[in-house]
């Protein structure tokens, strides 16, 4: 990926060749405005056809997996557990975020912001702050495991519904208060003979590249490193505690089954998460802090792989269970192809799934010193 980074010291900003203008941070804020003209260069045909039509099935994709997570969580009373509220909030942010994906194809399509100034500000804040809101909840959810793995005892007597609201609420406000500083510089602007949405910053300081070092530097930390250097630790912690314990009796397929499960749902979350991210937060330091030059088309591809992770998380985190199997199986296929047994199949597969967790931790506990962590 590096062999694209030109090298350069120049500009922050990505070069063209031609001069048609474009906002490269449309639907990613990492960087501003860019501009070229030539209609046939292979940089336009990326921007103009294939970017939009990914970005398209992206949005579809999201929007419908996300939009079926909330809809079993909110319709089936057998959904709302703890665990699920948070999956329904990450499910919300991602909705959310997928929503923004036709209006920016719509603006690399017609090389031109056509919705207004209220309209940058609305998708820009709405964009921005669920981009914060689903890190921030995958991060929840990793301390919420962390918990119920480990602390199984005091997991059970603080957790509540109640409480995951609440947890929920102040997930939502931090990551409202991150993104205000892009929901106060989101303006339109005409520039190239076009009108683009874009990131205004303060007029008065001199040297607009110390602004995009900054910006660079906040988004990486606290919409990739922080969450991430939480993440990991409690996930390794997870992982110890699970492959350490060999007490488990060998009749407890269940119990096994279920450790097994976990301990690829960690390395699965872990990788993806990393793997989503990490190119274009190195990327987007390189070029604003370092003032390397980056190709355009990168940039592209780099807010791409970014966004899948919005269309991944509903599978990750949700599918994978059995009540929501059951529960959308129910929901798609109504009492046609779902007879009753297949209704009563997501109060069962909740049943199942604590009969599991309790006779996992249960083998647990009992294998681990009184410590209450397991010693490597």
């Amino acid at each position: 990926m590096f062999l694209f980074f030109c090298v350069s010291r120049s500009t922050c900003r990505c070069k063209m060749e031609d001069d048609f203008p474009f906002d490269i941070s449309n639907y990613s804020f990492f960087v501003n405005e860019t501009y070229i003209q030539s209609p046939y260069s292979w940089d336009v045909i990326i921007y103009n056809i294939v970017v939009p039509v990914i970005q398209c099935a992206i949005g579809i994709t999201g929007l419908i997996g996300n939009g079926l997570i909330i809809y079993v969580i909110i319709k089936y009373s057998t959904m709302k557990t703890v665990p699920n509220m948070y999956v329904l909030n990450l499910a919300v942010s991602d909705f959310l975020y997928c929503l923004t994906f036709p209006i920016w194809a719509a603006d690399y399509i017609l090389r031109v912001w056509i919705f207004g100034r209220a309209m940058c500000k609305i998708v820009r804040s709405i964009f921005n702050v669920n981009t914060f809101a689903s890190i921030y909840f995958l991060t929840v959810m990793s301390i919420e495991r962390y918990y119920a793995i480990l602390h199984p005892v005091r997991n059970m007597q603080n957790r509540s519904l109640k409480k995951a609201k609440m947890i929920g609420g102040c997930v939502w406000t931090v990551a409202l208060m991150c993104s205000l500083p892009y929901i106060v510089f989101a303006e339109t602007d005409y520039l190239g003979g076009s009108t683009i949405c874009m990131f205004k910053w303060p007029a008065n300081v001199q040297n607009e590249d110390w602004w995009r070092g900054a910006n660079a530097v906040y988004l990486t930390a606290l919409a990739f490193l922080i969450p991430l250097c939480i993440m990991v630790p409690n996930y390794v912690l997870i992982y110890r505690k699970l492959r350490n314990t060999d007490v488990i009796p060998p009749e407890s397929r269940r119990a096994l089954r279920s450790r097994h499960r976990v301990t690829r749902m960690v390395i699965v979350v872990v990788v993806i998460f990393v793997i989503s991210w990490l190119p274009l937060h190195v990327g987007n330091i390189i070029s604003s802090v370092f003032g390397f030059n980056v190709n355009a088309t990168v940039w592209y591809f780099l807010n791409v792989i970014a966004d899948v992770n919005s269309c991944v998380n509903p599978f990750l985190y949700a599918l994978l269970g059995q009540n929501f199997r059951a529960s959308l199986k129910r929901t798609l296929c109504g009492s046609s192809c779902c007879p009753d047994s297949c209704r009563q199949e997501s109060r069962r597969g909740n049943i199942r799934d604590m009969a599991n967790v309790r006779s996992a931790t249960t083998a647990i506990e009992m294998s681990t010193p009184p410590s209450g962590l397991t010693t490597v």
